[in-house]
């Protein structure tokens, strides 16, 4: 694996960075993947001419909360921390024990130790770097949502309230589906979008997706 280009000149602060009067959601970026199919770090990758994924959606996701955190691997967390040093309202972290490294649910629970209080998260996962404020600006207003489109569910693109208690009992129970937290647990609902939200809900999971 390549080594991840040098950021720190690349961000500067969000032109809308939040502030008291803001929506007292959270917003969770999952960065802590590990990218296997990818090829190389989908959080930090920058196609030419373009920032990397991660600030893309931190971009889209900044006017819609008060404070975001990304939830980083071992591997990532350095160069994120880097990334994003001139951010005060970013926080990164890193997964927790005994739940590390176990999808995006490991995520979830870091944050949740993280903020160790209920709070109402508006998450997206980096591989949808072309997401836009406005459709998490929707979602945000649903309250338990996962975005779909045309009946395929996007569960990494969700609005929902948790707990420190709930997901830890969760994956007590060795169930690592991120589906069956959101609907059994957080009793989220399909959020339908139209067609033109298309684009925004590509998923890259392939290098050849994002360089072509």
């Amino acid at each position: 694996m390549s080594t991840p280009p040098d950021f720190k000149h690349l961000v500067q602060p969000f032109q809308n960075s939040p502030g008291p009067s803001f929506p007292k959601d959270v917003g969770l970026i999952l960065a802590g993947g590990e990218s296997k199919r990818f090829g190389t770090d989908k959080a930090l990758f920058q196609a030419p001419g373009q920032p990397a994924q991660v600030v893309q959606v931190a971009e889209a996701m900044a006017s819609n909360v008060r404070q975001i955190i990304i939830s980083a691997n071992n591997n990532n967390c350095k160069a994120l921390s880097q990334l994003f040093k001139h951010q005060p309202h970013v926080t990164i972290i890193k997964d927790q024990a005994p739940f590390a490294g176990q999808g995006p649910l490991s995520g979830i629970y870091a944050a949740c130790v993280h903020e160790n209080r209920p709070v109402q998260f508006l998450m997206a996962a980096t591989d949808y770097n072309h997401i836009e404020s406005d459709l998490l600006a929707q979602l945000s207003t649903v309250p338990n949502c996962y975005a779909v489109l045309e009946d395929r569910a996007h569960y990494t693109i969700a609005h929902f309230e948790t707990d420190l208690a709930r997901i830890k009992a969760f994956m007590a129970q060795d169930d690592r589906h991120l589906k069956n937290f959101l609907i059994n647990v957080c009793h989220c609902k399909p959020y339908e979008l139209s067609e033109d939200y298309r684009q925004q809900l590509t998923n890259h999971n392939e290098r050849s997706a994002r360089d072509g």
